[in-house]
C-alpha cells in the first residue's frame, strides 16, 4: 500500500500542475475502490458515475492544496465520501424513484402487454426539456453532470427535474393502463 500511496502522491502533484493524463491514470488506479465507497454512502445508487465525476472534478480543482506528506488515497477518498455525503443531503427530500430501462422495460413487458407507442406517447407529453433529459440519462447514458453542462443548468435542477420527470412519466404510463 505505502507504493500506491506514494504513486497516487506524485500523481496528485502532477495534477496540481493541469497535467491532465496524470487525472486519467489516478483515475483508472482508483476508481473501483472509490466507486465502491460511493455506493455505500449514496441512498440512491444511480447516482454514483455522477458523485464519480464530480469527485474527480473536485480533486482536479483542489490538487493544489494536497499536502504531499499526507495519504493521497485517502484524501480521495474523503472528496469521494464527502461529495456523496452532500448529494444524500441535497437530495433527502426527493421521492427516490427508479424509472430507467428496468421500469420502462417492465411496462413494455407481457405483464403489461403494452407496445412502444404507449411509450412514445407517454414521451411526448413531456415538455422538451423533460424529454432531453430523460433522453440523454436513459439512452445515452450521459451523466447528471453531464447533462447539466450540455443544458448549461445547475446539477440539482437537472438531478430534480430528471426525477420529476420519471415520475410523471410513470403516471402518464399509469395512466394508461389504468394502474
Amino acid at each position: 500500500m505505502k507504493g500506491d500511496v506514494k504513486e497516487i502522491n506524485k500523481l496528485i502533484l502532477r495534477i496540481s500542475k493541469n497535467d491532465e493524463m496524470a487525472l486519467e491514470t489516478l483515475f483508472n488506479i482508483t476508481k473501483e475502490k472509490m466507486y465502491f465507497i460511493a455506493y455505500e454512502i449514496l441512498t440512491n445508487s444511480n447516482y454514483v458515475d455522477d458523485v464519480l465525476s464530480e469527485a474527480y472534478l473536485k480533486i482536479y480543482k483542489n490538487a493544489k492544496y494536497f499536502n504531499p506528506k499526507l495519504n493521497g488515497f485517502n484524501w480521495i477518498y474523503e472528496i469521494v465520501k464527502n461529495t456523496a455525503i452532500d448529494l444524500n443531503r441535497k437530495t433527502k427530500n426527493e421521492k427516490i424513484v427508479k424509472l430507467d430501462e428496468s421500469i420502462i422495460s417492465n411496462y413494455t413487458s407481457h405483464t403489461y402487454k403494452m407496445d412502444n407507442k404507449v411509450l412514445r406517447s407517454a414521451l411526448k407529453s413531456l415538455t422538451q426539456e423533460e424529454q432531453q433529459i430523460i433522453y440523454l440519462k436513459i439512452w445515452e447514458r450521459y451523466t447528471l453532470k453531464d447533462i447539466a453542462k450540455r443544458l448549461d443548468k445547475n446539477l440539482t435542477y437537472v438531478h430534480r427535474k430528471y426525477i420529476q420527470s420519471l415520475e410523471k412519466l410513470k403516471s402518464l404510463m399509469d395512466e394508461e393502463y389504468g394502474g
